[in-house]
């Protein structure tokens, strides 16, 4: 969806048209701004993602597929169920104190 809207923007563009939205119109180049800036917000989101979380297993119980997430200093367990519109987290539970103290017993 990023990529077609990317694409208008850039049709857009470089036709000089004009995107209104009721009577107020809109030029193309403020639109892009606003598309990078989600994308850098976007990014911004997924850095955070990465540098304060990471997938530490990825495991099957009773049937049913459960990721194990360090999410700062916290082991989560997600447990996962597949829909028709893909993956989605049916429970999440956290172990009680600091993973990182905890991870050696």
């Amino acid at each position: 969806m990023k990529k077609l809207i990317a694409s208008a923007l850039l049709i857009m563009s470089a036709s000089n048209v004009v995107a209104t939205e009721e009577k107020e119109p809109y030029p193309a180049a403020e639109l892009k701004k606003v598309v990078q800036k989600f994308d850098v917000a976007q990014f911004g989101q997924q850095v955070a993602v990465m540098a304060l979380s990471y997938v530490k297993d990825i495991r099957e119980v009773d049937g049913q597929k459960v990721v194990d997430v360090v999410v700062v200093d916290k082991l989560c367990h997600v447990t996962v169920i597949e829909h028709d519109n893909g993956l989605q987290a049916e429970q999440v539970a956290c172990d009680a104190g600091n993973y990182f103290d905890n991870r050696s017993k």
